[in-house]
């Protein structure tokens, strides 16, 4: 629910959608497609290569002198290898498996399971639902793992179903991450109406309040352990990390099955904005989720990778769901919120609007003008927490939001030979 003042001299009120208990499974698809992020420049061959055989969760590397992997999520045959370009110019090496015969799972993850050491499973679980990270291990500081059982855009509810509706798999996530060296607190983050949900997780609850966005993680060291994170600073920083509920559930499902789960859960929002919670192999392409739902776009229609607030316009049908992919959301042509080149109006609704303060009618000069580090230095750019509001209110439907992403990729473009140099 979202309620606006009829003028603007308070804050409007976004609220969580509560959990939706349907889901729709999605067929396995005929291709599915995996990406990875290139790195660096490879000389080399593939490590694979077109007409290879791969079974449903099995390791995929491109290259040998590249630890980078991914995990197939479909029994068949490597159709093409391509590189493409994704937003903010990064490329991606897309791998499509076409689908052949029975859906044949791997043995290696199992036998793997069965040896009982972390370092053995590690490898496999980066490219699970939520797509959870242990980079921080390597952080001695770290000794208090959060999970987020909240969604991080409005009218998404894919996170909070994971965590609802998989009990025992939360509970064996909570256990194994329990088990990490130096770990000595997990916290679980969910609103009160879920309590009942989850009090036989194993870790120490924390209630939040499901005004958007009181519940992202800045707020949640703040109000929970009186932590406020500086610009450059992370939760690591501070001894903490953050992943979602999904991620867990899949950890957990992946140690007390010995499967790895390779269904991501996704919440669909329709031209009329209502939602439907679906599960989908990860690499299905996003038609296939449309077509099962009956949802037909046409040409000038909107497809969101996300939220309202936080997503990302998408180029085609054929692009596949990600570890990450939370949602998807299609807009019609004839009700397209359209940002425009208009002025700042100097009217203060960003202003007021800011959860973090920061002064986004001067940070958005800097910005639209490619100032990038005096934006940084002088306005705080790396303060904000991208929730979106901020365009959400603007009159003048500046693109503030998008400004603001651009601004933090190039200046970490700009960080990466000074961070070589060093």
């Amino acid at each position: 629910m979202i309620k606006i003042p009829f003028i603007g001299l308070t804050k409007p009120v976004l609220r969580v959608t509560p959990t939706q208990f349907n889901i729709v499974e999605v067929p396995i698809p005929k291709r599915a497609t995996l990406l990875l992020e290139q790195s660096g420049d490879h000389k080399g061959d593939y490590a694979i290569k077109i007409g290879d055989n791969v079974k449903s969760g099995s390791k995929i590397q491109l290259f040998a002198d590249d630890p980078a992997y991914t995990i197939a999520t479909v029994t068949g045959t490597i159709a093409s290898i391509q590189t493409i370009t994704g937003n903010y110019g990064k490329k991606y090496i897309a791998v499509t498996i076409e689908q052949q015969g029975e859906d044949l799972f791997c043995k290696t993850y199992q036998n793997a399971v069965s040896e009982g050491k972390f370092s053995s499973i590690q490898p496999y679980l980066s490219c699970l639902p939520g797509s959870p990270t242990f980079n921080w291990l390597s952080n001695s500081s770290v000794d208090t793992i959060i999970i987020n059982g909240m969604d991080q855009d409005l009218l998404v509810n894919a996170n909070q179903f994971a965590v609802q509706e998989n009990p025992s798999f939360m509970k064996a996530g909570v256990k194994f991450l329990k088990r990490l060296d130096g770990i000595l607190q997990v916290f679980l983050v969910v609103p009160e109406r879920m309590l009942s949900s989850v009090n036989t997780s194993g870790a120490e609850i924390i209630v939040v309040d499901e005004t958007y966005p009181n519940y992202f993680p800045n707020f949640i060291l703040k109000d929970f352990f009186g932590k406020e994170l500086a610009a450059d600073e992370t939760p690591e920083s501070i001894g903490f990390t953050f992943i979602s509920g999904q991620s867990v559930t899949a950890i957990g499902s992946a140690i007390h099955t010995g499967q790895l789960p390779l269904n991501k859960i996704v919440t669909v929002i329709d031209k009329d904005g209502k939602t439907q919670n679906v599960t989908a192999r990860i690499g299905t392409p996003i038609r296939d989720v449309f077509q099962l739902l009956g949802i037909h776009t046409q040409d000038g229609d909107r497809i969101i990778m996300g939220g309202p607030m936080r997503g990302i316009p998408l180029y085609s049908e054929d692009l596949p769901i990600l570890p990450t992919t939370d949602a998807l959301m299609v807009q019609d042509k004839t009700q397209l919120s359209l940002v425009s080149d208009y002025p700042c109006i100097n009217c203060g609704e960003c202003i007021r609007i800011c959860p973090v303060h920061v002064p986004v009618n001067l940070l958005v000069r800097y910005l639209e003008n490619a100032q990038y580090e005096d934006a940084m230095d002088l306005c705080d750019l790396n303060s904000c927490i991208e929730c979106g509001l901020c365009s959400f209110v603007c009159p003048s439907k500046m693109p503030i939001f998008q400004y603001i992403m651009l601004g933090k990729y190039e200046l970490s473009q700009q960080q990466k030979p000074e961070a070589e140099d060093e």
